[in-house]
């Protein structure tokens, strides 16, 4: 399979409810504008739009490397998603 891309992120911004450290955000900071790494940011907000979850599940299937970050819990459900897609997870341990 064709992997056009090299690391793949899409999750919400940082929220200090959840990193008090600012793994996320330091992440984004590191990753803006690299040319091999797509990385989206989503939303939370009441009336957000978002992609299908096809078209998100296709973007993974495309990356050789997908973040997954901590969340509000200390699993993802990305981090399984990636797995299924071919796409080895990347995580955090901070």
């Amino acid at each position: 399979r064709n992997r056009s891309i090299l690391l793949f992120f899409r999750g919400h911004l940082p929220r200090v409810s959840i990193e008090s450290r600012s793994v996320r955000r330091t992440m984004l900071k590191a990753l803006a504008g690299q040319p091999d790494a797509l990385v989206e940011a989503a939303t939370a907000r009441p009336g957000a739009s978002y992609e299908p979850h096809g078209d998100y599940l296709k973007k993974m299937l495309r990356a050789t490397f997908c973040l997954s970050p901590r969340g509000d819990t200390s699993s993802s459900k990305r981090t399984y998603e990636s797995i299924a897609a071919g796409c080895i997870p990347a995580s955090s341990r901070r």
